[in-house]
């Protein structure tokens, strides 16, 4: 009969009510509630993502699929030509293995502006 009383009366205060009785319970018990297991799980788990989102420092262009347009893979060897410093045929060699990282250890500045570049060829190229 009392608890039930006692739970009825707990359960309509708001939440601030219920915030000061738990400090007022803790402070008569000497005792820390604390926070609760799954709070203190989810807040691990939100700090472990957002370092993974930090880590990522090195990206790479990867050419995605083959080019089959003819106009297209003459301006893409030209474009990984220059980005590379390699030959005119290593280029064209490299394309046909496509899908393909075309560079790897980018800057995402570095890369961004590379993929730029790669747009203007109709190509579908991507940052990893």
């Amino acid at each position: 009969m009392i608890l039930s009383f006692f739970l009825e009366n707990f359960l309509s205060l708001s939440l601030l009510k219920t915030r000061e009785f738990l400090f007022f319970v803790e402070k008569i018990l000497a005792i820390s509630i604390g926070e609760s297991k799954v709070a203190t799980a989810e807040k691990k788990e939100i700090s472990t993502t957002e370092k993974k989102v930090e880590e990522k420092t090195t990206f790479e262009l990867f050419l995605v699929e083959k080019i089959t347009e003819q106009s297209n893979k003459i301006k893409a060897i030209k474009t990984v030509r220059d980005i590379l410093g390699i030959e005119l045929r290593a280029a064209k060699d490299l394309l046909d293995k496509a899908p393909i990282t075309i560079k790897k250890n980018l800057s995402r500045i570095e890369a961004e502006e590379l993929l730029k570049k790669c747009e203007a060829i109709d190509a579908k190229f991507e940052i990893r």
